[in-house]
């Protein structure tokens, strides 16, 4: 039944399918390019007396409470701080001077993935050019640890 509708409207199929691809390939090429640094960091309490699942939960639950402190104001304030007299900061269009602009800027920058029940914290910086990916990582880096 499927293959006598697809013989019946073949050309028709096959444009929208052309017409999908080009769709896709434009958007895919207007998109500009971001290079990724990024690190992981194994969150574990030093509690010895902890069974191992009150530890792993314990873990995961410290892991997404960094996780969320990554998007906060002070925190990037923080990064900022550290990364004063670099060509990141020097540019002075990175990190714009209004605190709301700031923030939505360090949400797009800033990307953080929680592994459940491991209690391992992933954090990938996006910036258009790789070297100032790789300074924004290791100064997120160098903040959190």
């Amino acid at each position: 039944m499927l293959f006598f509708i697809f013989k019946r409207h073949q050309i028709a199929v096959l444009m929208m399918m052309i017409l999908g691809i080009l769709v896709s390939l434009g958007f895919s090429f207007l998109q500009p390019l971001e290079f990724r640094g990024g690190f992981s960091v194994l969150v574990v309490e030093k509690e010895g007396s902890l069974d191992g699942y009150a530890a792993s939960k314990s873990a995961e639950r410290l892991s997404t409470s960094l996780g969320q402190v990554l998007y906060t104001a002070s925190f990037a304030n923080k990064v900022i701080g550290e990364l004063q007299g670099t060509s990141l900061v020097q540019d002075n269009q990175l990190f714009p001077v209004d605190e709301q602009k700031r923030r939505e800027q360090w949400k797009r920058y800033v990307e953080t993935r929680i592994l459940p029940d491991v209690g391992m914290l992933h954090i990938a910086v996006y910036h258009p050019k790789r070297e100032q990916a790789e300074e924004l990582s290791g100064g997120v880096a160098y903040v959190l640890v």
